[in-house]
């Protein structure tokens, strides 16, 4: 599977994307939301995980773009668990989020979750 990670945290990023490429999957990163319009338009990803407070843009607004341009799946980092940021995930076409710190081991179950009800 295509996995396009957004995430501005390096570390973060890098970690994600690792996690990933272990379970054997194509990643690509982008740290801004420029960068990863550019990387998806070419990459095409099936699944998009990307971090909500981006330097130069809204997550979520990057999140409904890619979600009607490529139909892809989507699932938000975000270190907000209110009712209001999740209900915004939700109409926005998220199909599951993750709350900050990252957990690893949690990622790999959502995703899992979410592409079984593909």
């Amino acid at each position: 599977m295509r996995v396009l990670i957004v995430e501005d945290e390096a570390i973060s990023r890098l970690a994600l994307e690792l996690a990933m490429e272990e379970s054997d999957h194509e990643v690509r990163g982008a740290g801004t939301c420029k960068d990863a319009l550019a990387i998806a338009k070419e990459f095409q990803p099936e699944l998009l995980l990307s971090d909500l407070g981006l330097p130069d843009g809204s997550g979520i607004e990057l999140i409904s773009t890619l979600k009607a341009q490529l139909n892809l799946r989507t699932v938000a980092i975000t270190g907000r668990d209110d009712d209001a940021t999740l209900a915004t995930l939700r109409t926005n076409g998220c199909d599951g989020w993750v709350i900050k710190p990252l957990d690893l081991d949690l990622i790999s179950q959502q995703i899992g979750a979410i592409l079984a009800n593909r």
